[in-house]
């Protein structure tokens, strides 16, 4: 499958201790008006300035408890996103009665803020089924070893099956991936209570505003630390949104085919084909001077001409990690499926090896009875992705 499914129980954690603690961030107390009496939790957790690319899974309560206040939770991400660059990549959930993906990772900004379109909130929420679900999808998709959750909350969880420990695991497990909260004032305590459990336990941080005006405070804290940077730096920055402006020449790399469930659909030689097309788009969009095949060559192998100094040359690193093909009866008999699938790119420094940019692009072709046989499709498909691989890159050139 191409998109996660939710699943688990759900099993509420209450902690009277925490009762009288209105906003908790790591042994930091933000947005009470009276004197309080804590216990120092030690959170271990990237200090702000410290830079490495993030893999973020967006997660925004879409439920009946949100209505009202979709502005407010909108201006909570846009206030996160300042400091989102392309070096980064996202995903967004909306958390209602079930997870539902709306926009799969990518290093587009715009793309992630189009995604709150969809909000529209109704039912109950299911908060503890979506974060295990962005989980999954976080351990499975995201293409950056620092993979964290950061979640946008209005209301209780009254609709998961996840209990809070299988949660827990889910978020600890072989792959860490920390949990970072951020609740709208009203919440009950003992809500409070478990997510500060799990945003602690996996390395994270719960921040619980007691006011609207503290949402902007919480949003740019938490965003310090999982970009390791701040809005202001962000914004100073001379390449933001466009750090592939210097470079002139790139080397499109052999591209490999994933072996997993995800990817048993395919016949063999779709990649070899992607990596010729994506060669072909390239030198057709002109997005740079000097466009190289690296087909035959081993992804640990340098060009003949190697880059001489950093900020010229880009190698693109891309690798089909699911594919999916219409069954074999739809071909048959109805002459009608599809394809779609999922390629992973990193693009990298070719003189420091140092990763540039990350995205995920997915290419989909479907068919009817005049729309040619399989093999068509198939080659339909792989020129959506190459086509949507390419848009990308032109936004960051």
């Amino acid at each position: 499958m191409l998109f996660p499914s939710a699943r688990n129980t759900w099993i509420g954690i209450a902690a009277l201790a925490l009762l009288c603690t209105p906003l908790w961030a790591g042994g930091q107390v933000i947005g009470s008006d009276e004197t309080q009496t804590t216990t120092k939790v030690v959170v271990e957790a990237t200090p702000p300035g410290t830079r490495s690319s993030a893999s973020v899974a967006i997660v925004v309560d879409h439920s009946a408890a949100a209505k009202g206040r979709t502005e407010q939770l909108k201006k909570a991400v846009s206030e996160f996103l300042k400091s989102f660059s392309t070096e980064h990549e996202a995903c967004v959930y909306l958390a209602g009665e079930r997870p539902t993906l709306v926009q799969d990772f990518t290093s587009d900004a715009e793309a992630v803020s189009g995604a709150l379109k969809r909000l529209k909130p109704r039912g109950k929420l299911a908060a503890y089924d979506t974060l295990a679900a962005a989980a999954d999808h976080v351990k499975s998709d995201a293409t950056n070893e620092k993979s964290t959750i950061v979640a946008f909350l209005a209301g209780d969880d009254d609709a998961s099956r996840s209990s809070a420990s299988e949660l827990e695991a889910k978020l600890r497990g072989t792959r860490n991936v920390a949990l970072f909260a951020i609740t709208l004032p009203g919440r009950s305590w003992e809500s409070q209570s478990t997510l500060q459990e799990l945003a602690v336990s996996s390395g994270g941080r719960a921040l619980f505003p007691s006011k609207n005006a503290q949402l902007r405070e919480a949003s740019e804290h938490t965003a310090a630390i999982v970009f390791g940077t701040n809005a202001a730096e962000a914004a100073n920055r001379e390449d933001d949104g466009k750090p592939l402006s210097r470079y002139t020449s790139i080397v499109v790399r052999s591209i490999p085919l994933v072996a997993n469930r995800n990817t048993v659909a395919a016949r063999g030689g779709e990649n070899v084909l992607l990596q010729h097309m994506l060669v072909a788009r390239l030198q057709k969009a002109k997005l740079f001077p000097d466009v190289i095949d690296g087909g035959h060559l081993e992804t640990a192998q340098v060009p003949v001409a190697p880059a001489s100094r950093p900020g010229t040359r880009l190698e693109l690193l891309a690798t089909i990690v699911a594919y999916e093909r219409g069954s074999r009866l739809s071909w048959q008999f109805l002459m009608s499926g599809g394809t779609k699938m999922k390629v992973q790119v990193v693009l990298r420094d070719a003189a420091t090896q140092e990763p540039v940019l990350s995205l995920v692009q997915e290419g989909a072709a479907v068919s009817g009875l005049f729309s040619g046989g399989e093999e068509q499709v198939q080659s339909r498909a792989l020129m959506n992705a190459a086509k949507g691989i390419v848009a990308q890159l032109r936004k960051a050139k």
